[in-house]
């Protein structure tokens, strides 16, 4: 742990390097766990379903929006305030636990879709805390997770556009 805690507490001006590496390890995660939940019998395919119709052109502007305030919500908050109030880093990777689980949840109770996102939105918090959120550095780290949430949507956004 303390080799982390280091890592996470050192700004070393590679952002985008991150941000791409949340990016890609998320896309590499939803392959790997769609196949592990296919494996084990799950429905897939409401969860697909539930995934195309949000990302319709015409609701671009609606799912911008609600990664910004997701990023707020679940990142933004929770992560600067565990940090004024003065808890741990350990402390402060719980507080990220519980609000990734939770930002899951928000997105379908199914076991799977909390699987899904609560890993994107612990990886959005790691990031969130590399990028200066630990440094109380809260715009900084917010752009991070936002671009990384938003490059991640958009790559889906673009998938199924030209998939379905």
């Amino acid at each position: 742990m303390h080799w982390f805690q280091e890592w996470l507490e050192k700004g070393d001006g590679k952002d985008w390097y991150y941000i791409m590496g949340v990016v890609a390890f998320n896309f590499i995660w939803t392959f790997f766990a769609w196949e592990i939940f296919s494996f084990l019998g799950a429905d897939m395919s409401s969860m697909l379903e539930g995934t195309i119709k949000m990302m319709k052109p015409e609701l671009i502007h609606v799912v911008i929006f609600t990664i910004f305030l997701e990023e707020i919500i679940f990142r933004l908050f929770p992560i600067l305030i565990a940090k004024k109030v003065g808890l741990t880093t350990r402390g402060i990777l719980i507080v990220s636990v519980i609000s990734s689980v939770i930002f899951g949840y928000i997105h379908g109770s199914m076991a799977c879709k909390i699987f899904f996102q609560g890993v994107y939105g612990f990886l959005f918090c790691i990031l969130f805390l590399k990028c200066g959120g630990l440094r109380l550095n809260g715009l900084k780290a917010f752009k991070a997770s936002f671009s990384a949430h938003v490059i991640y949507d958009a790559i889906i956004f673009f998938l199924i556009i030209f998939a379905f």
